[in-house]
């Protein structure tokens, strides 16, 4: 099945993580988030990202690049549930996505 999706100019979506429930974490030491685009769109149409601060309670952005990311200081961005959030917003054209994954390291 095609999971891609569209972001229309200036269009934000938020998707939330979870860590399985049988996988508990109590310390994040690495957070990689892929982001895959379709091909269809330019490869310099990157969306914004930004992800949830639960220590500080505000968005933060982080700069990206299609491919995997290597996001710093993970652990104020996973909820002690395991709850993650991401927020995407197009930038001034359209970005099609076929992918967003996010992988985390860490300790029991």
């Amino acid at each position: 099945t095609d999971s891609s999706f569209q972001l229309s100019a200036g269009a934000s979506l938020v998707l939330r993580f979870s860590i399985w429930q049988e996988v508990t974490v109590s310390q994040v030491d690495r957070m990689t988030l892929t982001l895959v685009s379709t091909g269809y769109a330019a490869t310099e149409t990157l969306p914004k990202l930004e992800m949830w601060n639960w220590e500080s309670e505000q968005w933060e952005e982080q700069g990206v690049a299609w491919g995997q990311n290597d996001i710093p200081g993970p652990s104020r961005y996973v909820r002690p549930d395991g709850v993650i959030r991401a927020r995407l917003t197009a930038s001034e054209t359209w970005v099609e996505i076929k992918d967003v994954t996010i992988s985390i390291e860490g300790q029991q």
